[in-house]
């Protein structure tokens, strides 16, 4: 039997593209991240059915990750992506991409426009870690 290939999204990064068409900026090494779609539904049950009865409508995409602190770097996500509350663009939206590998020559899983809605840094005993959240803007454009 021959052996299957399949994609690690470990030690993954994450890009946010610029809307003035500039490379690429690298804002995340990350160690765990994720893509959660959801399908809202309308019920048109009728009194007396029996079963259930469903009509798909929208579809919406939630982009979540975490990753560690950088030693001697003011730059993490909330600065990145929050700074001086000034989103990249000046749209309010983001480009992001999650890989396989490094941005440079990694396969791309997931791409897609999105908002960010939360940042997140913590600071246990312990390794430093922070996390951001991004909410879709229309379909992915790689993915899904």
């Amino acid at each position: 039997m021959a052996a299957r290939s399949a994609l690690v999204g470990r030690y993954a990064e994450a890009a946010i593209d610029p809307a003035d068409g500039a490379s690429p900026a690298l804002i995340v090494l990350l160690f765990d991240w994720s893509v959660e779609v959801n399908q809202k539904v309308v019920e048109l049950t009728a009194h007396g059915d029996y079963w259930e009865y469903q009509v798909p409508t929208v579809a919406g995409w939630t982009f979540r990750a975490k990753g560690y602190v950088v030693p001697a770097s003011a730059s993490h996500y909330i600065n990145n992506i929050w700074a001086s509350g000034a989103l990249p663009g000046g749209s309010g939206y983001v480009f992001i991409k999650g890989f396989s590998g490094s941005v440079a020559s990694g396969t791309p899983i997931f791409a897609g426009h999105g908002v960010p809605l939360k940042g997140v840094l913590s600071v246990p005993m312990e390794m430093a870690t922070q996390e951001f959240e991004i909410r879709g803007h229309g379909a992915p454009t790689i993915g899904v």
